[in-house]
């Protein structure tokens, strides 16, 4: 048996018995397992075997007659008739066209072509100039003011000879055209007094300087 640690008296003598008696029992165990398979070899105990059958289909055999009696065809329907289609005409190339003929012209390669005349308009010189006799403020835009957008813009009027602005372009500008617009609507809202040339009112134009400066708060 295995190691068997040191003992005295009435434990070393329990400790051998025990030795002895578990060699016995191995003993039969190993005699009783070697008969079992000795006689289940020489006399075929166990379960009965059965032989492997094969899941096979039952083939039907089907007698086909030597003559088979094939239907007649339908009748055949009459399909209704379809409307003409339409034929290109055929294009010949052999047959010349009648063009008309062509007005005479004249071209004379020294004379230059005729140039359009610039649009004309009535203003005259002046000796005074319009004055500003109510100045309108632009309004600065809040969208300006959210983009702390500055700078100049330079507005041409066309005031006429009752002092009314009848027309304002930007002609300079340094900032965007938010402000652009709010000073072109300053600009058309001013009066002004016509220039005069000899004591007479006369249309003119003049350049508006506005410029927007944001101011802390």
């Amino acid at each position: 048996m295995g190691y068997a640690p040191h003992r005295t008296g009435r434990a070393e003598a329990a400790f051998t018995r025990l030795n002895e008696r578990y060699i016995r029992y191995c003993a039969y165990c190993l005699a009783i397992s070697t008969a079992i398979h000795i006689l289940y070899i020489l006399f075929g105990l166990g379960p009965p075997s059965r032989p492997y059958r094969y899941d096979e289909e039952a083939i039907q055999l089907v007698e086909i007659p030597d003559e088979i009696d094939i239907p007649p065809p339908p009748p055949e329907v009459e399909r209704p008739e379809l409307p003409a289609i339409p034929v290109e005409p055929e294009v010949r190339s052999d047959v010349e066209t009648p063009r008309e003929p062509l007005p005479p012209t004249t071209l004379d390669p020294f004379v230059p072509p005729a140039a359009v005349p610039p649009p004309v308009e009535s203003f005259v010189a002046f000796d005074t100039p319009p004055q500003r006799v109510e100045v309108v403020e632009p309004v600065y835009p809040e969208i300006a003011r959210e983009l702390h957008a500055q700078g100049t813009v330079l507005v041409q009027v066309t005031v006429d000879e009752t002092g009314q602005v009848i027309d304002a372009v930007v002609v300079e500008s340094t900032t965007i055209e938010a402000l652009e617009q709010a000073a072109l609507k300053a600009a058309r809202a001013s009066q002004f007094k016509p220039a005069k040339q000899r004591d007479v009112p006369v249309k003119a134009r003049i350049v508006i300087p506005f410029r927007f400066v944001l101011k802390s708060r």
